[in-house]
């Protein structure tokens, strides 16, 4: 099963690898912070469903959900740093817009 688990540990950094690579596709920045975000939270999605259904997120899963968890952390606060940096910057509309980011990527 040891075997099993890490090809499966393999499989997940492999996919988030990919994801950094067509994030890069886009020419702005922004984009690619929020692409990654949504696709970060999808895939903590998968790995916490892939737990529910084995009834136990095992050593290895858990691990691969909390590595998406602090890449998906990170890049919110990269968004955030960006929206701030980026000319005048209205507090109010900066929090609703992140709120309707973050919302719109679970």
């Amino acid at each position: 099963m040891e075997m099993l688990d890490l090809i499966l540990q393999r499989r997940w950094m492999a996919m988030g690898e990919l994801l950094v690579k067509l994030a890069n596709m886009f020419a702005k920045p922004k984009l690619q912070i929020v692409f990654l975000i949504n696709n970060y939270d999808m895939t903590i999605s998968i790995l916490k469903l892939m737990a529910i259904i084995k009834k136990e997120a095992g050593a290895d899963g858990g691990k691969m959900q909390m590595h998406f968890e602090e890449l998906l952390k990170s890049n919110i606060a990269i968004y955030v740093e960006l929206k701030i940096l980026h000319g005048s910057c209205d507090i109010e509309l900066l929090v609703k817009d992140i709120i309707t980011t973050c919302s719109n990527s679970h």
